[in-house]
């Protein structure tokens, strides 16, 4: 008796009694994706090896869907009414916009395109013309998934590239958090949203270098989608972004302070005891600071200097 697998999207065609998986293209990617269903074929009729390509097969549907996501409509809009205009000869090259095309200031062209509406091949090429004729065209600007999807291909091979890509998605969000925009235009995010962005941050709790660090990253995905994309008179609203230090990031930069002049004269009877492990290791403490969880230092070792301090201050650090 054969078994018959259920499972999202999976079908048996009915001519061939194989497994398919088929699946309907969502409504508002149909035209970036270009077909209205996913539609594959398993080539088994056997439940067990359909369900082990099935898992496969629905995956990479949903990295499809997913990836389509990210593309900005309106670019792509913007790409398949240039393609139809030099297709049908009405314009040259690819500009970046256009005008309306008037009767009295060309009426050869506005006749080219009359005619061009008449003779198309399907109601989306004939809708692309008369739009461009009637209202022009203008390419949109640039939206931050596509300057992050670039600047991290443009850094790929890179040692890094597994922790630059978690930093830029995170920093990215955080973007997409305070503007409440899936994907704004890069020239939308403002000194008011970089603002806003460092304040997020500094209000949840993050340390003063965290801060610091993230807004680094925006700055230097800023800076590459201005470059890559020739993004003309936009400023880069994070260059100049400043990171007020708090009460607590005072106290932690405290506690990395090195030792004064006074405190390692009243030390030194005791580094002239020590191995010379300990005396390194003072050292290092003395002259560039340290903490308790410093990877440098061992409990053993924190102790010690807790020793000293207490000798020199009179009570416990």
């Amino acid at each position: 008796m054969r078994v018959i697998v259920e499972m999202d999207h999976l079908t048996i065609d009915p001519k061939s009694g194989r497994y398919k998986y088929r699946r309907r293209v969502p409504k508002d990617l149909k035209g970036i994706l270009g077909k209205s269903e996913f539609s594959i074929s398993l080539r088994t009729s056997e439940s067990h090896e359909a369900t082990r390509q099935y898992q496969q097969v629905h995956k990479d549907v949903e990295a499809q869907i997913a990836a389509a996501r990210t593309i900005d409509p309106e670019m792509v809009d913007y790409e398949a009414t240039v393609t139809t205009l030099r297709q049908r000869g009405l314009i040259l090259g690819k500009p970046s916009d256009m005008g309306p095309v008037r009767f009295e200031d060309n009426p050869d062209q506005f006749i080219k395109y009359t005619d061009a509406a008449l003779s198309a091949k399907s109601d989306d090429e004939e809708d692309r013309i008369l739009n461009a004729k009637f209202y022009g065209f203008q390419k949109p600007p640039v939206r931050l998934n596509e300057v992050k999807e670039a600047y991290l291909r443009d850094r790929a091979d890179a040692d890094n590239s597994k922790d630059l890509e978690k930093q830029t998605d995170l920093v990215c969000r955080l973007i997409t958090e305070v503007t409440g925009d899936k994907n704004p235009a890069l020239i939308s995010i403002d000194i008011d949203v970089a603002y806003a962005f460092r304040d997020h941050m500094m209000s949840t709790g993050r340390a003063w270098g965290t801060v610091k660090r993230r807004i680094s990253t925006m700055k230097a995905v800023v800076n590459f989608g201005i470059q890559r994309f020739s993004v003309v008179g936009y400023m880069n609203p994070f260059s100049s972004l400043s990171v007020p230090r708090g009460a607590e990031d005072r106290a932690e930069r405290d506690k990395r302070a090195p030792l004064s002049g006074d405190e390692i004269h009243l030390c030194a009877t005791f580094v002239q005891q020590m191995n010379q492990d300990l005396a390194d290791l003072w050292v290092l403490m003395a002259f560039t600071g340290a903490q308790k969880n410093s990877p440098a230092l061992n409990g053993v070792t924190w102790r010690l200097i807790t020793h000293f301090l207490t000798f020199i201050s009179g009570q416990t650090p």
